[in-house]
């Protein structure tokens, strides 16, 4: 289970308009926000860090688990091989993201900050 893009961080649904689409339907480049909500939260290690979410989502602790397992996933697709063909991204075999991924794998969502 990986993050979307233009879709709610937990739910998956479309909260970006969808300008166009890669081949398999998944969003390619976005317009206007259609119902966002952007919260931010803190890792363990201090780090705060911004995700967007559907206004009929509801977060409580116990979804930071499996939020935080997703964002990790998409991390991890958006820098594999075939992600970088498909997007035209450059794909890196030098390790530069390397220390960075061991970094925030080894963290956890520990809060949200109130607005």
């Amino acid at each position: 289970m990986y993050k979307i893009t233009g879709c709610c961080s937990k739910c998956d649904k479309e909260i970006y308009e969808v300008v166009s689409r890669f081949p398999d339907r998944e969003p390619r480049q976005l317009g206007k926000e259609i119902d966002v909500v952007k919260r931010d939260f803190v890792l363990t290690n201090g780090q705060r860090f911004g995700l967007s979410f559907c206004s009929g989502c509801v977060l409580v602790s116990a979804d930071y688990v499996g939020l935080w397992e997703k964002v990790m996933n998409t991390f991890n697709r958006e820098q594999s091989r075939d992600f970088c063909l498909k997007t035209g991204a450059i794909y890196y075999t030098d390790g530069r993201y390397d220390d960075w991924m061991t970094t925030l794998s080894g963290q956890s969502i520990l809060g949200q900050f109130n607005d």
